[in-house]
């Protein structure tokens, strides 16, 4: 009998798992804490990520999408309860999983579950066609009894505003925060983290006249 070759395994695992990155969590009893201190919705994911076909076209779909980012960033906090088949997890974690699939009566997957900072189931969907736009907006029905969504969404446009198109003299524009100008340079947050340093005299004038009311 021929086996696996571990590296492969390995790839496939960290090529179905990289999506799964920021706002995700895998630790819910973190989750549940934040959830409390931050005034926001949990939101499950019981996922099969590296076998599950509609698993992964809702991660695809919706979740990697930037609609969806962000109106969790503000909102939900989002926890990952994977049962992958392409990797070995702990004894522990495999239980926590079985224990969690049956506290919330998981049948199968993707199921998706959205609960309060008391633990308390409020409800559920699963994979829907149509992309971040329709999904959001049933999240956002199935939420509104439970929290104040228009001062959630108020703070986020209030982040966003943060953010400016900077346009070079070449014609080339990124949207990003001002965080520093000194000393002729100036640096930049973009909306995904990423830092730059950029010469002012490298902007276009517009830019460079609203750099010089600062």
């Amino acid at each position: 009998m021929s086996h696996p070759n571990p590296c492969i395994i390995l790839l496939a695992w960290a090529v179905a798992s990289a999506a799964y990155a920021d706002p995700w969590t895998t630790d819910y009893e973190k989750a549940v804490e934040v959830a409390k201190e931050e005034n926001k919705l949990l939101l499950l994911n019981f996922s099969g990520s590296d076998w599950c076909h509609w698993c992964m076209k809702l991660d695809e779909e919706v979740f990697s999408e930037k609609e969806f980012e962000k109106f969790a960033e503000n909102t939900l906090v989002c926890v990952l309860l994977d049962s992958p088949r392409g990797i070995r997890r702990s004894s522990k974690r495999s239980a926590d999983i079985a224990s969690m699939k049956s506290r919330f009566q998981v049948r199968g997957f993707p199921t998706i579950i959205l609960v309060d900072a008391d633990e308390e189931e409020i409800g559920r969907l699963g994979y829907k066609p149509g992309g971040a736009e329709p999904y959001v907006e049933r999240l956002r029905e199935m939420m509104g009894p439970h929290m104040d969504l228009e001062a959630a969404e108020n703070e986020i446009a209030a982040e966003t505003s943060k953010y400016r198109t900077w346009t070079s003299k070449s014609g080339s524009t990124i949207s990003a925060e001002l965080v520093e100008n000194s000393g002729g340079w100036i640096k930049l947050r973009k909306e995904d983290g990423a830092m730059l340093r950029i010469e002012v005299e490298s902007l276009s004038k517009s830019d460079r006249e609203f750099i010089g009311s600062r």
